[in-house]
């Protein structure tokens, strides 16, 4: 083979070696972009989770916590960090029966009302909504609730109630 031959080879050679490293340089880039745009985005999902009005929890499909926002934390009187990894049976006690009275269920959100148990033991009635996360064959991957606080509005219930029952016996003694 003649020394021309060769040395063309080896340009053609070194001219793929370079466009190799353009590609490559230019998937950098864009995994790069990329990466910056999912951590935009995933800071401003959590930014989301703390203004929600109201406790957001994240669980397994097992139902073990895996993420709770800070109206979660308020709600139920726990650390920030406290709640992770906790069965969710620790703020709930019947979930394990919610979860399976609910297991076969294809309803994309299921709402409810539920007692939710606070750290320091008092019971918390709560609105809630849960969702499934499925995958593509419809196996659950992960639980999304949220609970809104019913206190007030059972307080102020009562307060109806009892207004009524005065209100007849006013027009009863009249």
């Amino acid at each position: 083979m003649s020394t021309s031959a060769a040395a063309l080879r080896l340009r053609r050679a070194e001219r793929r070696v370079e466009i190799l490293q353009t590609l490559v340089e230019d998937r950098d880039k864009e995994l790069s972009i990329t990466h910056e745009q999912a951590a935009a985005v995933h800071t401003y999902l959590l930014g989301l989770n703390n203004v929600i009005p109201g406790a957001l929890i994240s669980a397994t499909a097992e139902g073990f916590i895996i993420r709770a926002n800070r109206g979660a934390h308020e709600l139920l009187g726990y650390e920030e960090l406290e709640l992770m990894g906790q069965p969710l049976d620790t703020i709930w006690p019947q979930a394990s029966e919610f979860l399976r009275r609910h297991a076969e269920s294809s309803a994309a959100v299921i709402r409810d009302e539920a007692e939710w148990i606070a750290k320091d033991g008092s019971a918390v009635p709560v609105l809630l909504t849960m969702s499934p996360h499925r995958d593509e064959d419809g196996l659950v991957l992960s639980l999304v609730f949220v609970g809104l606080d019913l206190r007030e509005r059972r307080r102020l219930e009562v307060e109806l109630r009892h207004a009524q029952k005065l209100e007849s016996l006013g027009q009863l003694s009249a």
